[in-house]
């Protein structure tokens, strides 16, 4: 689980720094690489540690065997990395704490947040 943890933690600092330092992105093939590289370690030392004695351990192993292999799926189940890269250079740049126009509160007051204007 140390290793999905670690693959998660590339993921997850790849859309924090998207987020606030977009200029020093790396690229999501690189993101992809090395969170696949942990992926993979932790994979096989997953299926390692399986010693089918009793159904118990069976189903304590098998928590990092669905992580890992979870992670491992990860870049297919967002689109190729190319899409991914795509989607970036689409994406509006906004500031941290900036809200979109489309995003603008154009509600009456007292009414829902999100509600059409009237």
């Amino acid at each position: 689980m140390s290793c999905a943890t670690f693959a998660w933690g590339c993921w997850w600092t790849d859309l924090v720094m998207q987020r606030f330092v977009p200029d020093l992105l790396p690229s999501i093939a690189l993101v992809a690489t090395i969170a696949s590289l942990f992926a993979g370690v932790g994979l096989i030392c997953g299926f390692l540690c399986l010693r089918g004695k009793n159904r118990l351990w069976l189903a304590i192993a098998v928590i990092p065997i669905l992580a890992n292999a979870s992670l491992l799926a990860t870049p297919f189940l967002l689109g190729s990395t190319h899409g991914l890269a795509e989607y970036r250079e689409q994406a509006p740049e906004t500031g941290a704490g900036e809200v979109p126009d489309s995003a603008e509160d154009n509600s009456a007051p007292g009414s829902a947040v999100g509600a059409p204007p009237r």
